[in-house]
């Protein structure tokens, strides 16, 4: 989706004032007081793998790299045994003010199994929207606002559900479906920070422009 601008270079790695998406993602980890990372590539992964070879900002930062695509959630299958507790999961493309330690304090709090920062999202309907009720008309709303939330694309997990993972493609929407399924606890963090998921060519243009 963001083509010509990734035919060289994998997403993460596209620049904001200078420097990669994903070593603003890592900075932000790194203020916050986490200080082992697990990055998991694919295309281009060997782009990744000398960057943060050479830039380790006082961080363990690990490169893994997958065989196969595995989705994005598939790959934590490749290091389920080097997590011990809970951790957190985001996305290379958001660019965001959320605060990590935040998100991880409110999902230990709620003692989750799985937590999915969420993102407030309006949409108006160009349309007078008819309320009924069988073939009754009880309102008429002029162009409404909906709001609903959408996925932030950042994530906390327990450990402890991730031990039975196999080798597969698996998205994290699927995971997350999956722990539904089981009756698991899963709770939505509302975000307040700037959220930006620059995703596709447009909307990255977008984004550097307004930088």
């Amino acid at each position: 989706r963001l083509r010509p601008l990734t035919n060289n270079l994998p997403k993460p790695m596209l620049k904001i004032k200078g420097k990669p998406i994903l070593e603003w993602i890592i900075l932000n980890a790194k203020k916050q007081g986490f200080k082992n990372i697990y990055v998991m590539t694919n295309y281009l992964s060997h782009i990744i793998k000398d960057y943060f070879d050479k830039n380790k900002f006082g961080l363990n930062i690990n490169i893994i790299k997958e065989k196969k695509f595995y989705g994005t959630f598939g790959g934590i299958y490749l290091i389920k045994n080097k997590i011990k507790k809970e951790f957190v999961l985001t996305n290379g493309d958001i660019i965001s003010d959320i605060k990590f330690d935040e998100i991880l304090n409110y999902h230990k709090s709620n003692a989750a199994d799985a937590t999915m920062a969420v993102q407030p999202y309006f949409s108006e309907i160009p349309f007078g929207v008819v309320e009924t009720d069988g073939s009754n008309i009880k309102g008429i709303i002029e162009k409404p606002n909906q709001k609903n939330y959408i996925n932030a694309g950042v994530y906390v997990f327990e450990s402890k559900n991730i031990k039975n993972l196999k080798e597969e493609h698996l998205d994290v929407t699927d995971f997350f479906k999956k722990l539904i399924k089981k009756k698991k606890k899963i709770t939505a963090y509302a975000l307040h920070e700037d959220w930006n998921d620059i995703g596709i060519k447009e909307k990255y243009n977008e984004y550097i422009q307004k930088k």
